[in-house]
């Protein structure tokens, strides 16, 4: 049977249908990611073949393979939390893979592509609260407020804690980032920015609609993690960005015990369509955060820099012949660094890896193409890759790739 924590979700899903400009939509879509799950549909027929259970709708579905697929009620829903990883699908059937299969399944239940499963702890206006995991199962508190519709850009702000009042939806923990624990509204500065383009006429787009302008976009995430990859709306070297709360092991510090959160640091006014580059130098701030520590991804011997470009760190966008003989590109962790020190704390324990690729020969890198879909060589797991940029080029970029694996093994 296949994994099923982590999940895979793109813009263009029936039943979220959106783009990086849709700035009305996302409380809707959001939630529905994080929590609720989407297209719901009902089973009209069941097919047991072997290992293969093949479910049979009454019209056409909207399901796509690759996603997990949440079963409601009935004998199924209480097998793997109800969730099963989608093999194929026809236009009214879907097939997944179950050891053990009951010897009959009634059909009449409804099924839904399933949420990273995180809890809704409150919702008021435009401010999300939401309870992750850590990796060792404690509470994580996650507060998001969304942008307003009209000529704003398309910001998200994102608090992370280990306590909040869920009456409030106030994030309480003094090691958070303080002036995102309370907001109502956006707040320019530490920013989850999907469009930079301060306008209202994206406000309600759908995909098809927003693809020429914001092109594709995808989350990959679990109840541990959530990794977002998106295109903002400039049409340079601007556009990619890979925003996200990842798990890490880092020093024994209590300031440093938790996750790293990855976003977009802009001080221009919300009205004003501010493009910056997402990992290059920022004074007095960062783009990433431990808690309320400035951190970077690389080292170096200025305090600024957060991360340098991919394209000045290698010979080769592959391993060398002598090792392997195939096109191979190797990932490896994301270290963390005190951005004022550029001394090494730790690293994303998963979620989110890093690899270096020449222009020339890298993945696709354009807004139409990125992120693009790979496979891990090894344990045969999809691989989300995608182009984040450090400066207006498109070679001053950062390679970023998130497994759709388990990010958590043992129970």
């Amino acid at each position: 049977m296949k994994q099923t924590q982590t999940k895979l979700f793109d813009f263009s899903d029936a039943g979220l249908d959106f783009c990086a400009g849709s700035k009305a939509l996302f409380p809707d879509r959001f939630k529905k990611m994080l929590a609720l799950g989407y297209n719901v549909q009902t089973v009209t027929g069941v097919t047991i073949v072997g290992d293969q259970v093949t479910l049979t709708y009454g019209g056409a579905h909207g399901y796509v393979a690759d996603r997990v697929l949440k079963v409601d009620s009935g004998d199924l829903s209480l097998i793997n939390n109800g969730e099963f990883w989608i093999d194929s699908v026809t236009i009214n059937t879907v097939t997944f893979t179950l050891d053990n299969i009951p010897s009959s399944i009634a059909n009449g239940f409804s099924t839904r592509i399933a949420s990273l499963g995180w809890a809704l702890e409150y919702e008021s206006g435009r401010v999300q609260l939401y309870k992750m995991k850590y990796l060792d199962e404690r509470n994580l508190y996650v507060r998001l407020v969304f942008p307003s519709i009209g000529a704003t850009r398309g910001s998200i702000n994102v608090c992370v804690g280990k306590t909040a009042n869920v009456t409030t939806g106030v994030i309480t923990d003094l090691n958070s980032l303080p002036q995102f624990r309370d907001n109502l509204n956006v707040l320019a500065g530490f920013e989850w920015q999907l469009c930079y383009l301060a306008s209202a006429t994206y406000d309600n787009y759908n995909y098809s609609q927003g693809s020429s302008i914001f092109g594709r976009a995808c989350v990959v995430g679990s109840q541990y993690h959530i990794a977002l990859m998106i295109n903002n709306g400039h049409t340079g070297g601007y556009a990619g960005c890979t925003y996200g709360i990842l798990p890490t092991v880092l020093q024994k510090y209590e300031v440093l015990d938790y996750p790293v959160v990855i976003g977009i640091y802009n001080a221009n006014a919300l009205t004003l369509s501010g493009s910056v580059n997402q990992f290059n130098y920022i004074v007095n701030n960062s783009s990433i955060y431990v808690g309320s520590i400035h951190a970077a991804i690389n080292p170096s011997s200025n305090a600024n820099l957060i991360a340098e470009q991919s394209a000045g760190r290698v010979t080769s966008s592959f391993v060398s012949t002598n090792i392997d003989s195939f096109n191979t590109s190797l990932a490896y962790p994301v270290s963390i660094f005190d951005k004022p020190s550029k001394q090494h704390l730790g690293f994303i324990a998963a979620g989110l890896y890093r690899f270096e690729a020449l222009y020339n020969t890298s993945p696709p890198s354009s807004r139409l193409e990125s992120p693009s879909t790979s496979m891990d060589i090894d344990l045969e797991h999809l691989l989300k890759i995608h182009v984040s940029n450090n400066a207006e080029s498109t070679t001053s970029v950062l390679w970023f790739c998130a497994p759709v694996e388990e990010v958590k093994i043992a129970s």
